[in-house]
């Protein structure tokens, strides 16, 4: 029987792995190996083929190969193999599943000993310890289990659905030596439901800290091959294929069940109790539209942030729609303020800039607002359709006066001496007169600043 102490199977297990030097060239091999169905079976080499489902499948755990030389170099001295559960869905009938009735041991455990009549093995005997057979039988220790005789610590964790079988030696003798033979390493006992159909292979977690051998000595011995058994359900009419669902319309053809949907999986999801479906979408680019095959519930949950949806043009200040990631389509605008359009900028149209609603807007200044025209001496400027004028002179400042000859008028002479200070834009003007001449206050005389005088020109 196996062993509850499964901690202190891998306290050696681990210790063998942790101190592994170097390691072998073997052809060591796990193997499933069904060997008993409880319903109508037969068997092609590794393969048990079931007339339908509704059964019980015995599968055994096999070792062997880890001294091909048969050199007694290494012995076996630990072994632990795990189930790959991921293995027993093929994603065509429903899954196998570990037998846990009357409890989880019931359908995993390690065989070391048996009851049997007298001192041959029976097979079929039930598993005992010193004390478990009926009147008349014996205890007597499994001799096709890989550790016979040798005190074996072995155990099974179900601790997770990748159920681990392992056993570890006491013994001082040595390991186990190879003689050639697959030897007995566990038992898995498989639920195959009436909805199972087509083909199951039965196979290992292929991770060196999950299934591996080590010899006596704790080295690990490598590589390991792993050979998965497979598990059949062949069917002869329509009602060995009922999988119990209503959401599927069941066939056999040519030994195969076939369950195809009777409803557009696309559209639809199914309650697979009643067959009743409900409609898949909920018309929202920004959810996903998940059903659920056990219940046949539809969720929406939030779909993947910046998915395209919504309005998809784009602007300067709006940009496409996305998804946010809580299953809102959210518009994307352009902060209040961003640049957008004409950049030009006067005193009564500054450069055009975003709203934060998405629009570019103009920021013309309204009619009768107040600008500076650039000239030094207007005052009192005002807009008119995006334009800054109707400004009046500024007369009380003498710079602005033009009265150059302080004759209380601006007339021809006064224009003569503006014209002797007329020296362009690129050259300072010489002081004194003609700071007066200076109209817009630039430190020049130019062009500009005949135009200010012309607008106090009174010809007098």
């Amino acid at each position: 029987m196996q062993s509850r102490n499964y901690r202190s199977l891998m306290v050696i297990a681990w210790s063998a792995l942790l101190l592994a030097g170097s390691g072998f060239a073997t052809a060591a091999q796990f193997e499933w190996r069904p060997v008993r169905a409880t319903g109508a079976h037969s068997f092609n080499g590794n393969e048990i083929l079931l007339q339908g489902g509704g059964q019980q499948v015995t599968v055994e755990l096999l070792i062997s190969g880890w001294d091909p030389e048969q050199d007694n170099d290494p012995t076996l001295g630990a072994y632990q193999a795990a189930l790959d559960a991921s293995t027993l869905a093929n994603g065509v009938g429903v899954p196998l599943a570990p037998l846990t009735v009357p409890n989880v041991a019931a359908g995993a455990f390690i065989v070391t000993r048996r009851c049997t009549v007298g001192q041959q093995i029976d097979p079929n005997g039930q598993p005992c310890d010193l004390s478990a057979c009926p009147a008349g039988e014996f205890c007597i220790d499994n001799m096709s289990y890989v550790f016979a005789n040798l005190q074996p610590l072995s155990a099974v964790s179900t601790a997770s659905p990748n159920y681990e079988f392992g056993a570890a030696i006491q013994s001082i003798q040595g390991g186990r030596a190879d003689t050639g033979i697959a030897y007995y390493a566990g038992t898995l006992i498989l639920v195959v439901p009436s909805g199972a159909s087509g083909s199951y292979d039965v196979g290992f977690v292929n991770d060196i800290n999950k299934t591996f051998m080590n010899d006596f000595f704790a080295r690990l011995i490598q590589p390991i091959t792993t050979v998965p058994g497979r598990i059949t359900v062949v069917c002869a009419t329509t009602a060995d294929c009922n999988d119990s669902n209503a959401c599927t319309t069941d066939s056999c053809r040519q030994g195969t069940c076939l369950h195809s949907a009777n409803y557009n999986p696309s559209v639809s999801c199914c309650n697979p109790g009643d067959g009743s479906t409900v409609p898949l979408t909920d018309d929202n680019p920004c959810t996903l539209d998940v059903c659920d095959p056990a219940t046949g519930i539809v969720t929406h949950p939030g779909g993947p942030a910046g998915t395209p949806c919504g309005d998809p043009s784009t602007s300067e200040c709006d940009r496409a729609d996305q998804c946010d990631g809580a299953g809102v389509c959210s518009p994307r605008h352009s902060a209040a303020g961003t640049r957008c359009g004409s950049a030009v900028s006067t005193p009564c149209d500054r450069a055009d800039s975003c709203d934060g609603q998405g629009a570019c807007q103009t920021n013309i200044i309204p009619d009768g607002g107040s600008c500076n025209d650039g000239v030094f001496c207007t005052i009192g400027e005002t807009c008119t359709g995006g334009v800054c004028g109707n400004g009046a002179p500024n007369v009380p400042n003498p710079q602005c006066s033009g009265d150059f000859d302080i004759d209380g008028d601006r007339d021809l002479d006064d224009f003569a001496a503006l014209f002797d200070c007329l020296m362009g834009p690129d050259l300072p003007h010489p002081g004194g007169d003609c700071v007066i001449a200076d109209f817009d206050g630039g430190g020049n005389v130019d062009l500009a600043d005949v135009a200010a005088f012309q607008a106090v020109f009174d010809g007098n």
